[in-house]
């Protein structure tokens, strides 16, 4: 073989290879990780996480005397935190704390029982025989059920367990109930409705309405990312609320399908010019979109707040904020004639694209809009 074919060490546990790719490899004690990155950037981010637990792996001590209590401690520092949203991590920690830590947190984690994990579920539905105000619903015994299984998944990973216990339980899956939309003809109704009202929630809305963005993608607009001329806006950050340290932060897009420029219909234009001159009046050192009287950046609460008083208002069905976007996409997808499901895919911004969005074709663009431009002034 060429030795140029070789993997070539660039930094500690990292090799590239001969196709321009970063090979993770790790190898010491009872620890072993291989894996493969396209960029050294990546491998090293891996790496960081990889080292912590070739610490606790190579630990005997640690893994064998641990608690549950203090082996989720460990996993939500090295790996939750650092792997997960903070919003994720936030939630399951809410979850462990009230459902699970309490019934077995004092126990060694590589003692539980399959037994054990079984009657714990079982306990869950029985508010008599568990220390909780109300029934726990099938919904939350199933939520519980996938967080103590990711746990017991990584702790086999890093060698706390030797068997998984999780393994031999089943829980019934709760079916997710479906998201109530509007139709075309009712969209068309709301977005003729938004005009009697205040600037910014008729922007708010009827952004949503004619985009399908996610609400985080709302609030994390900047006001460069609206280009009036060429009539689209662009995604590229994400508006989160970290729980922990209790304050909004803008982070990217979790997939390379989120990165997208969007069109916007004739009207919605209108509205964003309109909204563009009063935003121009607030001064304020921000380049936030989306901002209230005192200048205050909207969060999710507000925007929920202000939904929810508007359909309260005109006595609409109550179709949450997320389900504006499922209206949008059952839209395109069952009225848009020049729109196929791949290119709906695209505007979503899915997960499920292998391809990296970063804008759309001309026609496509174009005629993105049809399902709303001369429908309706807005």
């Amino acid at each position: 073989m060429n030795k140029d074919k070789y993997p070539v060490l660039v930094d500690k546990y990292i090799y590239k290879t001969y196709n321009d790719k970063y090979r993770l490899f790790i190898r010491s004690g009872d620890y072993y990780f291989s894996s493969m990155y396209n960029t050294l950037q990546e491998a090293k981010h891996v790496r960081k996480i990889k080292m912590s637990e070739k610490v606790l792996v190579n630990n005997k001590k640690i893994r064998n005397n641990a608690t549950v209590n203090e082996f989720v401690n460990i996993w939500i520092s090295i790996y939750c935190m650092k792997e997960l949203k903070t919003t994720t991590t936030y939630s399951m920690k809410h979850t462990l704390d009230k459902y699970i830590l309490p019934e077995i947190g004092e126990y060694k984690i590589n003692q539980i029982t399959p037994l054990q994990l079984q009657k714990f579920f079982a306990s869950l539905r029985d508010k008599d025989n568990f220390n909780l105000t109300g029934k726990v619903s099938d919904k939350t015994v199933y939520r519980v059920y996938k967080i103590t299984r990711n746990m017991f998944n990584k702790a086999t990973e890093w060698e706390f367990v030797r068997e998984n216990p999780i393994n031999h339980i089943r829980i019934k899956h709760v079916k997710h109930k479906e998201t109530l939309i509007y139709s075309r003809d009712e969209l068309l109704k709301i977005l003729d409705l938004l005009r009697n009202e205040n600037i910014i929630d008729k922007t708010m809305f009827s952004l949503l309405i004619t985009t399908g963005i996610r609400k985080c993608e709302l609030l994390g607009l900047h006001i460069d990312d609206i280009n009036l001329i060429d009539k689209t806006i662009i995604i590229n950050r994400n508006l989160n609320y970290d729980k922990f340290n209790h304050k909004y932060i803008e982070v990217p897009p979790k997939t390379n399908a989120s990165y997208r420029i969007i069109p916007i219909p004739n009207n919605m234009v209108e509205i964003l010019n309109e909204y563009l001159k009063y935003r121009c009046t607030i001064s304020i050192n921000s380049k936030t979109l989306f901002v209230n009287n005192n200048g205050k950046r909207i969060g999710f609460d507000y925007l929920i707040y202000r939904w929810n008083k508007f359909i309260n208002k005109y006595n609409l069905k109550r179709v949450t904020v997320h389900g504006l976007r499922h209206s949008y996409c059952s839209m395109q997808i069952n009225d848009n004639k020049y729109l196929n499901i791949p290119m709906v895919s695209k505007l979503m911004g899915h997960s499920q694209i292998f391809t990296t969005l970063k804008y759309l074709h001309c026609t496509e663009s174009k005629n993105v809009c049809y399902i709303f431009d001369g429908n309706i002034e807005l």
